[in-house]
């Protein structure tokens, strides 16, 4: 790195770091400290270890930041998910499979794997499920809310998904969403979720998962999905859900806060100029 023009003032400390951290996970945090045009690597003139430093340990403070907002979102989705089903279909509504078809809006996809879904079930092990299973023999499976809090994140995103419509339609309706879009957000806040758990770049990632923009879409989204599939559409997604569920969110001074901690050009990650004037932002900032 100091071959390519890094500026190293403390070998011992760049050694520490790299030691514990990785020179490739590193990497990804030098690019733009870096002559990109040139194609070999050579830092920009005054380019520092520190630089790149700060830029990795801002991103692992991103990961915390958004899993911590996750956290609430997937539980009001698991909430409203079993409540809406139970409430319409009865608290073993899971076992019938004629709620389930094809994944919404994917035609020629395979249906829901249904067996699949009571092995995760099975699979499980919890006081409250070793409670239901030495007390009652049928039925076998415990009721919604019990089922609910076993599976994960990106189960209950793909089980939502094979609904049939009328019930992905009811289940969206309490949350004030088209269905498409609820379907669709679901399933990009699980690729969200999963990057950051996994200590994955979200800084400057691109992500695979275009949040549909389908129709109906609210207000304050609306003027900031572009279909970029950079972090700041995924942020105004949490964002949006935080403002729904937790009306005295914090999360947004908290990210404000942390691009101007660790000095983030914030169009890296996809944010315009004006993101904090934008409807979605200015009131909770």
């Amino acid at each position: 790195m100091e071959e390519r023009g890094l500026q190293i003032p403390d070998p011992d400390k760049a050694i520490h770091y790299l030691k514990y951290i990785g020179y490739y996970r590193l990497t990804g945090y030098c690019l733009p400290f870096q002559h990109g045009e040139k194609g070999d690597h050579t830092f920009l003139k005054g380019a520092t270890f520190d630089d790149v430093l700060r830029l990795y340990i801002y991103d692992r403070k991103l990961r915390l930041l958004v899993l911590d907002a996750i956290e609430e979102i997937e539980v009001a989705f698991r909430a409203v998910l079993s409540n809406t089903m139970s409430l319409a279909y009865g608290p073993h509504w899971y076992l019938d499979t004629k709620h389930f078809g094809n994944r919404y809006g994917k035609k020629g996809r395979r249906p829901y794997d249904h067996e699949k879904l009571l092995k995760e079930i099975d699979s499980a092990d919890n006081i409250f499920l070793r409670h239901y299973r030495s007390t009652y023999s049928s039925p076998a499976y415990p009721p919604s809310w019990m089922m609910i809090e076993v599976l994960s994140f990106g189960t209950c995103s793909i089980l939502f998904a094979h609904l049939k419509k009328r019930q992905i339609a009811l289940v969206s309706k309490e949350l004030g969403l088209e269905p498409k879009l609820l379907v669709s957000w679901m399933q990009g806040l699980v690729v969200l979720r999963n990057l950051s758990a996994h200590h994955g770049r979200l800084w400057n990632w691109k992500f695979p998962h275009t949040l549909s923009t389908w129709r109906n879409i609210p207000e304050d989204l609306s003027e900031n999905f572009a279909q970029s599939n950079t972090f700041y559409e995924y942020a105004c997604l949490v964002m949006f859900f935080l403002k729904l569920i937790s009306p005295e969110t914090t999360w947004g001074k908290k990210l404000s806060a942390l691009i101007t901690e660790h000095k983030i050009k914030v169009s890296d990650m996809g944010f315009p100029k004006d993101w904090e004037d934008r409807i979605i932002w200015k009131y909770y900032l």
